[in-house]
């Protein structure tokens, strides 16, 4: 009998405890001494502190003096996003716009005239001294491909609570939406179902106990499941590849969609990767392209030719398996076109840098494992060099992009409140290492096509 109401008492008072939920503000704080500004505004009220481990209820604004791109307020779940980008002052959110009756539920809307979904990030960019180099890799990278294939954005002011909070990107989300993915049935299952009910439930709770309860709830199945089954070969599956990936360990992408707290990892990527780094050249060469798609790689690495972006050479890209084979997509782009802290870091800031050995399937690739893709790579990237890539083109770009940022003083605005130093000077030796990278990868790339005649 005791032990009958001492179960009923902790069932009671865990009830009591998921009751006790957060909702929607009332109302939506409006932005204090707001500037005079030619860019929109984004005013978001949410309770603070935000967490990268749940989702909080908040309302999203866009002031304007265009009424075609004011709209709100809205109720949004908003938290912080990305890896390193949590431990900057100066935060990336990634938020969804959601109905007022269940604010985790998502309703798609389009912002600042983008695309219509319901998921949606504020890049800080705290890392980036121009605010815009991933926006403008992006718009490079579908000039590259000649059509609209991966992320676009705007940028924006952005208050929060009230009060200024700087320069941000609003940009779309690399995932299933974005990408056109096919619905898993994964995410039809009962045992689905039941993590989605208490995931969801984890973000609501104010309780942190009952908080770490539904975690458990909803974790503990997928590890049991993990525990007995084995990888399963999916038709549609998005990866992203994180530090240490370099085409050799597949432990080193994460899954993202289907995302893997519903499902044990995929094994789509283990053919490849052993493909990569064990196969004689002969077999490479016959091989390899029946597992990734030729032409989004010479593409993608037409960007990176271009753009030095070492922190792209063995991570922060996606790989997208569909079609029977996998498909690069870029992502996050910051540390191009020099180096982040480009001032202390003179190796990653040069424009002579060539980390391409550095991956394993870069490798194979630049050394000529396969001579008529790499003739096809060149042949590319000098074609553009008459047209996309061409310093003129370049340069317009990052003078049109400057001048987004710099209206009405925005970028000396968010300088001077996050304590950055003049964007202006960054703008200058930008372009100074633009010229110096072009010729560099001007001559580079006709030694390696002089040298591929014999072969």
């Amino acid at each position: 009998m005791k032990t009958l109401i001492a179960s009923l008492i902790l069932i009671i008072s865990l009830f009591t405890l998921m009751y006790d939920q957060y909702v929607l503000p009332s109302e939506a704080i409006s932005p204090v001494d707001m500037v005079k500004t030619g860019l929109p505004i984004i005013s978001i009220t949410a309770p603070y502190p935000l967490s990268s481990r749940y989702k909080r209820p908040g309302l999203l604004e866009i002031i304007s003096a265009d009424p075609t791109i004011a709209m709100g307020p809205y109720p949004i779940a908003i938290e912080f996003a990305g890896s390193t980008a949590v431990r900057q002052v100066k935060k990336r959110y990634s938020f969804q716009f959601s109905k007022k009756k269940d604010w985790l539920d998502g309703v798609n809307r389009s912002p600042l005239g983008l695309k219509s979904d319901d998921d949606w990030t504020l890049d800080a960019a705290f890392r980036d001294h121009l605010i815009f180099r991933n926006k403008l890799n992006h718009d490079l990278y579908n000039k590259i491909v000649g059509e609209k294939i991966t992320l676009t954005s705007k940028i924006a002011e952005v208050y929060f609570n009230g009060e200024y909070s700087g320069l941000y990107v609003l940009g779309e989300r690399a995932d299933k939406n974005l990408y056109k993915m096919h619905p898993s049935l994964i995410y039809k299952t009962y045992y689905t179902n039941f993590m989605k009910f208490f995931e969801r439930l984890s973000h609501k709770v104010k309780s942190s106990y009952a908080f770490r309860i539904c975690r458990i709830a909803y974790r503990t199945p997928l590890k049991i499941i993990k525990l007995f089954s084995s990888p399963n070969h999916l038709s549609d599956v998005l990866y992203k590849a994180n530090p240490g990936a370099n085409f050799t360990r597949t432990d080193k992408y994460s899954q993202k969609y289907p995302h893997l707290r519903y499902t044990p990892l995929a094994s789509n990527l283990n053919s490849m990767i052993k493909l990569v780094n064990e196969a004689p050249k002969e077999k490479f060469q016959k091989k390899i392209w029946k597992e990734l798609d030729r032409q989004s790689t010479i593409d993608y690495l037409v960007l990176l030719i271009v753009n030095g972006g070492y922190d792209n050479m063995t991570c922060n890209y996606m790989l997208h398996y569909k079609n029977d084979r996998f498909y690069f997509r870029p992502w996050d782009l910051d540390g191009t076109f020099k180096s982040i802290d480009n001032l202390t870091d003179q190796l990653h800031a040069a424009f002579d840098h060539w980390p391409f050995m550095s991956n394993a399937l870069y490798k194979r690739l630049f050394r000529g494992d396969d001579p008529q893709f790499l003739r096809d790579l060149i042949d590319k990237y000098f074609e553009l060099r008459k047209s996309t890539i061409s310093y003129a083109s370049l340069k317009k770009m990052f003078l049109d992009n400057y001048k987004v940022v710099s209206t009405s003083g925005a970028i000396e605005r968010d300088h001077k409140f996050w304590d950055r130093y003049n964007s202006r000077d960054e703008l200058n030796q930008t372009l100074v290492w633009v010229k110096k990278r072009l010729a560099f990868v001007d001559a580079k790339l006709k030694k390696v096509r002089a040298g591929l005649l014999d072969k």
